[in-house]
């Protein structure tokens, strides 16, 4: 252990009693082992041992020199106060060793030091000689009092000279003793920090080092010449090379790919001349092999020391694999997106606690919102759908809540411009919640609106066909024009599922009126105050039935709400719900003499097949109308012969008669 003497020992120090002066070179020991911690390392440092031996033999040497006086001079004022020092020294060394727990060691160290030193140097050079000159004086046979007075004569004159001095030189000795421990302890903190850093700035650069070394990114940094200063292995063999040494001093025109050299070197310059880094760009890159793959790269300013720049740092990582596969997921996205297209079809992902909606893009545009700024939610979604389907609709919906689907549903929903359309969805839970409740729903909206309009021309065709049949029946049947008529018209209604239908005959007056013959179905007083006239110069006469009548050809009213023709009998027509019409010509010997007109319950209701059907239905209907008229008239020339004979039979009868009597 190193040892520096804050206190060395002088035979000055001497008191004539070789007890006591043997202790006191003991206690003069412990004090300079105490100074000698101070140069350990801080982790190293116990002073609290040394603290406690130094207690323990303070104690032990102050008992002797206790019994000593008090052999000679029990009771004397001097010995009493001696006595009263020793108590208060112990309590200082043991409170100060007690606050080692509390302050740093070195503290308290020095602390103890300052204090020990000049309190020992006193205690010994001043007190302890002064009484062991009078313990002397009473071994050589003076009295107390006597020897007292002796014993101060010895401290005075020269003696106290010597003691002045000698305290004097030990107080600076222990204060640059202090301060030389403090410097030790500050060189060896300093070297330790210089050795710390050191290693710390080693293991760095180690680190530093493996990082680079090891990281997949690709690091590389260049002077100001364009020319590599290093790079890590795996850079290295991007280049072709086995080594990163191998590329120190070489530009991109020497490596492997020199076809994009003049684009990696022109973003180099930008960056060093600017100052300004260029972070996460792609770009490509040829490799060894003469492929090509593509880098996502970044480069940033190389400073120096002074902060100078002084050329590029830059790093890389291949994404080929990833670009790849975004091309590939973009061209899956794409074909996904071209096949719900042709199959009208969009798909819907729903987070039912929150009712949010995610969809497919084109699903805005089946719907009419055409103009990419559709959202919608689940509540937006059942307030759009048909009020008739809402019912059934919340029954599938909330059946494959509890199944899990997949379960199919068919509505209809109201587009952007407030016409309905036909959808089937199909859709399945795919997450649930601890508990099972059903957390995420997805599936797909398929348009169905061609397949159910399909569906209800081939149900109307067929109802057409149905009705066409029936009515030649009744054409067979019938024997009275007008009977025949409301027979028609009752058939369109109940057979052909139509809400309204009449027949109308052009009368030749002056407003050229067209007057109902026959109806059948929700008329609520329609037709008795509607004037409908086939002057194509009135309002009145460019309707429906009008025009059919004047033209000759039949008139298709697909939708009531925007015909303008419809302008004198919309309002009426709207409010009976009547939301499209046909008005077919009735002909007799080339002349149209009326109409049959009959409206449907939706728009768009005529299909070309189910108007052919009923442009037959009216042809037989005028075919039947003819077939009567002409029965009429035959029956009644045959009727008006029969007369005629059996008038002409009675005549000859009267005349023959008379000529006879």
């Amino acid at each position: 252990m190193n040892t520096i003497d804050i206190f060395p020992w002088d035979d000055n120090f001497n008191t004539g009693l070789p007890t006591i002066d043997e202790q006191h070179r003991k206690l003069v020991h412990l004090l300079n082992r105490l100074a000698g911690q101070l140069t350990q390392e801080a982790d190293e440092l116990d002073l609290a041992p040394l603290f406690d031996e130094l207690v323990a033999y303070t104690v032990y040497h102050f008992e002797t020199e206790e019994r000593i006086w008090n052999t000679f001079m029990g009771g004397d004022a001097h010995e009493i106060a001696h006595r009263n020092n020793h108590a208060s020294f112990i309590r200082y060394v043991q409170q100060t060793r007690n606050s080692l727990h509390t302050r740093p060691q070195t503290e308290v160290a020095e602390e103890a030091l300052g204090f020990l030193t000049r309190w020992l140097a006193s205690h010994i050079l001043e007190t302890d000689r002064a009484m062991a000159y009078t313990v002397r004086a009473i071994q050589d046979g003076m009295p107390l009092e006597v020897a007292k007075q002796h014993a101060a004569r010895q401290m005075s004159g020269a003696t106290r000279t010597l003691v002045d001095i000698i305290l004097s030189i030990y107080a600076t000795l222990s204060s640059n003793t202090l301060r030389l421990l403090r410097e030790l302890a500050e060189h060896r903190q300093a070297r330790i920090a210089l050795s710390d850093a050191k290693d710390a700035l080693e293991k760095s650069g180690r680190l530093l080092q493996t990082i680079i070394d090891t990281v997949p990114m690709r690091v590389f940094w260049k002077d100001r010449d364009l020319r590599y200063l290093g790079c890590n292995p795996v850079f290295a063999r991007d280049a072709g090379k086995s080594a990163p040494s191998e590329l120190i001093g070489k530009d991109d025109y020497a490596l492997t790919w020199a076809p994009e050299a003049d684009i990696y070197r022109a973003d180099d310059r930008a960056v060093i001349e600017s100052g300004v880094a260029k972070l996460g760009y792609e770009e490509p890159q040829t490799t060894p092999d003469g492929h090509q793959i593509y880098l996502r790269s970044s480069k940033v300013p190389l400073t120096g020391s002074d902060g100078d720049i002084i050329g590029v740092l830059g790093i890389y990582e291949d994404i080929t694999d990833r670009t790849e596969a975004q091309k590939a997921l973009h061209e899956s996205e794409e074909r996904l997106r071209l096949a719900l297209g042709v199959a009208n079809q969009g798909w819907f992902d729903l987070d039912l606690p929150s009712g949010r909606v995610d969809l497919s893009p084109n699903y805005a545009s089946i719907i009419g919102h055409a103009d990419g700024n559709f959202e919608t939610n689940l509540s937006n979604w059942f307030a759009n759908i048909h009020p008739d389907d809402v019912e059934a609709l919340k029954r599938k919906f909330a059946a494959c809540l509890h199944s899990g689907g997949p379960e199919s549903m068919e509505y209809r929903r109201r587009t952007r411009s407030g016409d309905w359309i036909w959808l089937e969805s199909v859709g399945k839970i795919v997450q649930w919640d601890a508990s099972g409740k059903p957390l995420r729903m997805i599936g797909i909206h398929t348009d169905i609106s061609a397949r159910k309009k399909a569906s209800e021309e081939q149900r109307r065709l067929n109802r057409a066909l149905r009705l066409l049949s029936e009515c030649n029946l009744a054409l067979v049947r019938g024997d009275d024009e007008s009977q025949l008529l409301n027979h028609i018209c009752r058939l369109v209604v109940e057979s052909g599922g139509y809400v309204m239908a009449w027949v109308g005959y052009a009368d030749n007056d002056s407003q050229k009126s067209v007057q109902p013959v026959a109806r059948s179905g929700y008329e609520e007083g329609y037709l008795d105050n509607a004037r409908i006239s086939w002057d194509h110069n009135l309002d009145i006469g460019r309707g429906p039935t009008g025009s059919a009548i004047w033209s000759g050809e039949t008139q298709i009213n697909q939708d009531v709400a925007s015909n303008p023709g419809l302008g004198p009998w919309r309002a009426a027509a709207t409010q009976r719900g009547y939301r499209s019409s046909i008005a077919l010509p009735l002909r007799h010997d080339g002349t149209v003499f009326g109409a049959l007109t009959i409206y449907a319950a939706e728009r768009n209701t005529f299909g070309k097949d189910e108007i052919t059907l009923l442009e037959e239905l009216a042809a037989n209907l005028s075919f039947g109308i003819r077939a009567l008229r002409t029965r009429a008239q035959r029956e009644a020339a045959i009727a008006a012969n029969q007369a005629k004979s059996s008038f002409i039979a009675n005549m000859s009868h009267e005349i023959r008669t008379p000529l006879n009597a």
